[in-house]
């Protein structure tokens, strides 16, 4: 449905100042009709920690890291739209893809990219599964 959020003056505090006037932001929540289901299957995933990012249009959308060689999960209430997938090796199980660093000699983190796009359509479950075995 449709809203309506109404600011008083000085219920916002930011870093800098306090919003001294009153302020109305609508805005429109969509139904469940209007979104979309992602059912996601991992497997023989070859590392134990690992970082999963759900992207679309370059900008990471979701992600979470996990553990295990699996994941089966759903993300409900999606927004309709192409997606793509990648998994990051986290190999120093800091939740955060590390780059190289020359000086020590050290790789950065694998980065493994799903070849298929996930399309995610409005009233409908994508099921999907990605099996590892290829790499």
């Amino acid at each position: 449905g449709s809203y309506q959020l109404k600011l008083f003056p000085k219920s916002i505090k930011g870093v800098i100042d306090e919003k001294n006037d009153t302020s109305d932001i609508y805005f429109v929540l969509k139904n469940q009709q209007e979104l979309s289901t992602l059912e996601l299957k991992v497997k023989n995933i070859p590392h134990s920690n690992s970082i999963l990012q759900i992207i679309q249009n370059n900008q990471v959308k979701k992600e979470f890291a996990f553990k295990g060689e699996s994941i089966d999960t759903t993300f409900s209430n999606c927004q309709p739209g192409n997606y793509q997938l990648r998994i990051i090796d986290d190999r120093n199980k800091d939740n955060y893809w590390t780059t190289g660093n020359i000086t020590n000699n050290r790789q950065p983190e694998n980065i493994f990219d799903y070849d298929n796009e996930i399309i995610l359509k409005k009233n409908w479950t994508a099921s999907n599964t990605w099996d590892f075995k290829k790499y």
